[in-house]
């Protein structure tokens, strides 16, 4: 689930009281002659302040009357709103299941709170909604932000979304920034939230008919997979292989992205990954750009001029060859101004760039754009020492980063230098965000891959990566097509790459980081070992393109087999592995003449149900059994 708040419109999003409203109004307006209102016409109101209603509706100007209106509708809502206004059929399985999940909730309308929870408790939403924001509570009306704004302050909202069914709507999540989801159980239509979706000025999170179908959405997985392009996606040769471009353009889906972040620059990557599909943003520069082809869009992070002059001149100091980044804002093809290039390193880092068109290598200022220039990032080319001095500098400047990378061919220290903003990592969050991604799994290889780390869910480096990058990965995908045979695995579209087997001793040292990670109380390396080594247990595994990505460790007695412990990993869950590991214990356990199978599992354990839907009956609980957390052990069994 992407967001931690999610923040709901009531009238025609939660809930429909269109009859008590057009009753309240006509009320109104037979006190003082006006005809009563029609009732589309009054729907279309809802969402204005009670006061611009009336004005509307009635075409009054005397503010006196206006507010004897007022009044009058205040008096009859007080006695018929409430009981009048019903939710919609979705509204309280969707509050329900963000409930369950630990989203906070809020509604935010311009009616008064204990209308709304008079509503919800006759509608039995009692204890759904952990806020709400009326009119007394946030006076100025929408499209003011102030009451969404509240309710993210109480919230202490991260992440948070605004759900309504209007163009009011649309305008307070555009006023408060915040994405916004539309239904079109109001007035407005589907056609009509798409030409405003289309001009980008606020972040849809999408346009439901219901709540249900946005229910769905918000429960839905969106998956980023994040790429560094040479040595990882494109191992050998000059292009990244056919079978990867057809592996990634299977993968794809409305739920599954796919892109690359790469130090090179966008008419370079273009060029990496001609015939490869891209359903986001590149990551260029090492995030000191991202471009969006569907969109022919580039966002840039340029170096202020003043810095850059800086940098060059600490770089001619300290003896570095120098690569300067610059283009023209707007524009895509990028000037390299080549300072000091005496390295073979530093030759070779040109002849294998040079050719790109769009890329432009030149070796004078004279050549250089002299129209709205930008400089973009830097590349210096050195020893260990001279780097090191580089870094502390770039440091100490304050609005600037650096990453080094590795190029095998030479013993040469590559170091980048771009704007705070930039850095693969960043960028990545920055198109999770945008993309609404609830996970993102990243692959590198090398040293400026590694801000992939800390953003990332998940990351996995080829064979051929950097000893620190293998280090800080969460395993090692091998083999050719690597990267693109392990995201079609993932998303089901090469289950070839998913194998089942027994561990050997060889896997210990992945089961025990895996448990590590996964249980508070877990198996030492040396257990582990013995477990695997031993005629009396058994651990039955999975592997995802050779990582062990789920186990089951079962014992075996002269009368019965005993489960000790199950772990899918999180993305993987909830698509049968678990089930297929039980049922190789299930066929070990039949082998050996046994007919019955024991466990104990916390009792808040959600793996409760999963060895119910195997068969197992409850048979006790021992109270107190674990520790830290505290918690009663579920006595299970299982006979076949």
């Amino acid at each position: 689930m992407f967001f931690d708040t999610v923040i709901f419109d009531f009238d025609y999003t939660l809930a429909d009281g269109t009859d008590a409203i057009v009753a309240c109004y006509n009320h109104a307006f037979q006190a003082f002659g006006y005809p009563d209102g029609e009732r589309e016409a009054v729907r279309r109101t809802v969402g204005m302040t009670v006061r611009d209603s009336i004005r509307l509706l009635t075409g009054c100007k005397d503010t006196e009357s206006i507010e004897k209106m007022r009044l009058l509708f205040r008096e009859k809502a007080d006695e018929i709103l409430a009981k009048n206004t019903f939710l919609f059929e979705g509204a309280k399985p969707l509050l329900r299941r963000l409930k369950e999940a630990g989203v906070k909730t809020a509604i935010v309308s311009s009616k008064e709170r204990v209308r709304i929870e008079e509503s919800l408790s006759l509608g039995g939403a009692d204890g759904l909604i952990d806020n709400i924001v009326g009119v007394s509570d946030a006076p100025a009306p929408k499209p003011s932000p102030e009451g969404v704004r509240l309710a993210v302050t109480r919230a202490e909202a991260v992440r948070a979304l605004y759900v309504g069914d209007s163009l009011i709507d649309y305008e307070t999540a555009k006023n408060a920034g915040l994405p916004f989801a539309a239904v079109t159980t109001g007035t407005t239509t589907e056609a009509d939230f798409l030409k405003l979706k289309k001009e980008g000025k606020v972040r849809f999170f999408g346009v439901f008919s219901d709540l249900f179908s946005l229910s769905d959405a918000l429960f839905t997985e969106k998956r980023l997979y994040v790429t560094d392009i040479d040595g990882t996606l494109k191992t050998h040769g000059a292009a990244v292989s056919d079978r990867s471009a057809s592996l990634i353009a299977e993968s794809q889906s409305e739920n599954a992205f796919f892109t690359a972040a790469t130090a090179r620059g966008v008419c370079s990557a273009l060029s990496a990954l001609a015939g490869v599909p891209v359903n986001a943003p590149l990551i260029c520069l090492s995030g000191a750009e991202i471009y969006d082809p569907a969109a022919d869009a580039l966002t840039r992070f340029p170096i202020e001029a003043e810095k850059a002059e800086k940098v060059r001149k600490r770089a001619s100091e300290l003896g570095l060859e120098a690569f300067y980044y610059l283009s023209e804002k707007g524009k895509k093809e990028l000037f390299i101004l080549c300072e000091n290039i005496r390295s073979d390193g530093g030759k070779r880092f040109i002849s294998m760039r040079n050719t790109v068109k769009g890329q432009n290598f030149v070796y004078s200022e004279a050549d250089l754009p002299k129209k709205q220039a930008e400089c973009l990032y830097f590349v210096f080319i050195g020893d260990e020492a001279a780097a090191e001095a580089m870094e502390a500098y770039v440091k100490s400047q304050g609005g600037l980063s650096s990453e080094r990378f590795h190029e095998r061919l030479s013993g040469c220290v590559y170091l980048e230098v771009f704007s705070a903003e930039g850095g693969k990592g960043k960028a990545a969050e920055r198109l999770a965000n945008t993309l609404f991604a609830d996970r993102i799994t990243a692959f590198g290889d090398n040293h400026n891959d590694l801000s992939l780390r800390e953003a990332a869910d998940e990351f996995y480096v080829p064979e051929g990566a950097v000893r620190e990058a293998k280090e800080a990965a969460d395993g090692v995908i091998k083999g050719e097509d690597a990267v693109a045979r392990f995201i079609a695995c993932r998303e089901g579209k090469n289950p070839a790459d998913l194998v089942f087997g027994l561990a050997s001793k060889d896997d210990v040292p992945a089961l025990a980081a895996l448990e590590k990670k996964a249980f508070s109380e877990f198996y030492s390396e040396k257990l582990l070992e013995k477990s695997v080594s031993s005629e009396n247990e058994a651990v039955f595994t999975v592997k995802e393109c050779g990582i062990i990505c789920g186990y089951l460790i079962a014992s075996f007695s002269p009368d019965f087999c005993e489960i000790l412990k199950i772990f899918v990993k999180k993305p993987l869950r909830n698509k049968g592995l678990a089930t297929k590991l039980h049922s190789m214990a299930v066929a070990e356990a039949k082998c050996r003449g046994l007919r019955k199978i024991y466990l104990e599992v916390r009792t808040k354990n959600p793996a409760v149900a999963f060895y119910e839907k195997q068969g197992y009956k409850k048979d006790g609980v021992r109270k107190g059994y674990y520790a830290a957390p505290p918690d009663d052990a579920q006595l299970m069994s299982f006979t076949f």
